[in-house]
């Protein structure tokens, strides 16, 4: 596998944010028949739909309250089951995604502890979000500076860049099948095209996933070293000894989700995934 076959990216914007619910039919039923969102998540576990794990799972938790989620206060609002119908119904739509979404995000922690993250990995937390604000735009994440991430992705790139310009002309071909796939102009029949925004908002935070993990992937395949200590990663460093930090956020991308951040909690660490909601006119189909 070529990991700068613009092919591969194409297909990651066909799927990014865009779960595949498998079990959306059934959902449907839920929603006709169930009232509270508690008693959604127990039904989708007595039908199959979700493990009978996932009822009482301390490495999953849950919120619905974004606007509020500043500093400390984060913690006040998590709950063990989802506490909003749509947040209950859309992840019970696609458990084997969510699933797969979390094991990347344990691998995503794991990753970065050699770079200086700190915490046991505790389990996920997970924010569904409404696909547009009250202004009509569709904003999928709150704004964030990774740190380790940005940290380890300048140090790669500036390695790049000194190589020569030859690395740019892949990479943003990278970038361009990206959004092509997102916009669905591919003839995908699968792919229903996003609206401008809606996929400009996609492809600004994707892009920085993208760039990084092609660019450390690259690193590696040139086996070029570390210029600066980072955490636990001592300067001088090969790239290809330690396993790709951004890799698994891309995964998350191509699971339908998103990965906001890794947040720490008396030692522990929480991974935030962020999940697009389903809408009334999905479930009324």
């Amino acid at each position: 596998m070529n990991p700068l076959d613009p092919n591969l990216f194409k297909a990651l914007g066909r799927a990014c944010l865009r779960p595949r619910r498998a079990h959306i039919k059934k959902v449907r039923g839920l929603d006709r028949h169930v009232e509270s969102p508690e008693e959604i998540w127990e039904a989708a576990a007595t039908r199959g739909l979700i493990p009978t794990s996932w009822s009482e799972d301390p490495a999953r938790r849950f919120t619905t309250e974004p606007s509020r989620w500043v500093r400390d206060a984060w913690r006040k609002y998590l709950s063990a089951t989802p506490t909003d119908r749509l947040a209950a119904l859309t992840l019970a739509a696609d458990a084997k995604g969510v699933a797969r979404a979390e094991l990347s995000a344990r691998e995503w922690h794991a990753r970065r502890k050699p770079f200086g993250q700190e915490g046991t990995f505790a389990g996920v937390i997970w924010r569904v979000r409404p696909e547009r604000n009250r202004d009509g735009l569709w904003v999928p994440w709150d704004y964030g500076v990774d740190e380790i991430g940005a940290s380890i992705g300048n140090e790669t790139t500036d390695h790049l860049e000194q190589d020569g310009a030859a690395f740019r002309p892949p990479l943003r071909a990278m970038v361009e099948a990206f959004e092509e796939g997102v916009m669905g102009r591919d003839g995908a029949s699968e792919t229903t095209p996003l609206d401008a925004v809606r996929a400009h908002s996609v492809v600004l935070y994707a892009s920085a996933t993208i760039r990084r993990t092609v660019a450390y992937d690259e690193a590696q395949r040139r086996d070029l070293t570390f210029s600066a200590a980072f955490g636990h990663v001592p300067k001088g460093a090969r790239f290809a000894d330690l396993a790709n930090p951004h890799a698994p956020a891309l995964d998350i991308l191509q699971s339908g989700y998103y990965a906001q951040g890794l947040y720490q909690d008396d030692g522990r660490c929480w991974a935030v995934l962020v999940a697009p909601s389903l809408t009334p006119e999905d479930l009324a189909r």
